[in-house]
């Protein structure tokens, strides 16, 4: 038996178990399905990625967002999945890895140990919310920011290419979705 019939067994076992008509089941799955929200994590996974892909981008989080407002983490853990589902050829997209890797998007996380991210409890939770859909930027970019930067630390070019941008402000970060390049 394949994992299709075995996964068509256990729903047909868990409508008995219910005792739901199958339209009622199927109207109950469809209720619980993956959505991404502006406002708050769904119900089931929507970027199902591995527990290694999911460490990379809280480093990640600890790297760009510490000490931000837990919104503010759970919006740069977002862009870096926003950047991986965009097919927006500007980013590496082999990879979780590759996207947070890209050289000159993020800070660099090698140095970023296990008790490091321990100091700060959340941002594994963070990372989680994401993954389950919830995305803070989309209540201002309907696809999500695919960038993010500390206004108080770009000078020069960095700061000419984000004059006139639309951006969302969370916490110490402002987010947005395309550059004036």
């Amino acid at each position: 038996m394949g994992n299709r019939e075995i996964f068509a067994s256990r729903l047909r076992e868990i409508r008995q178990q219910t005792g739901k008509t199958q339209k009622e089941f199927a109207d109950m799955v469809m209720s619980t399905a993956a959505t991404i929200s502006a406002y708050e994590p769904g119900e089931v996974y929507y970027y199902n990625i591995s527990a290694d892909s999911k460490k990379l981008i809280e480093k990640l989080v600890y790297q760009e967002a510490r000490g931000e407002l837990y919104e503010g983490k759970v919006a740069v853990a977002a862009v870096v999945l926003n950047r991986y589902c965009s097919g927006d050829s500007r980013f590496e997209r082999d990879s979780i890895y590759t996207v947070i890797a890209q050289r000159g998007a993020f800070a660099p996380i090698e140095d970023v140990t296990q008790s490091m991210l321990d100091e700060v409890p959340e941002l594994a939770k963070a990372v989680d919310d994401a993954c389950r859909g919830w995305d803070p930027t989309r209540k201002v970019f309907e696809n999500g920011a695919l960038f993010f930067y500390a206004p108080d630390e770009v000078y020069g070019y960095q700061k000419e290419i984000r004059e006139g941008i639309e951006i969302l402000k969370i916490g110490n970060h402002n987010f947005h979705v395309d550059l004036n390049d």
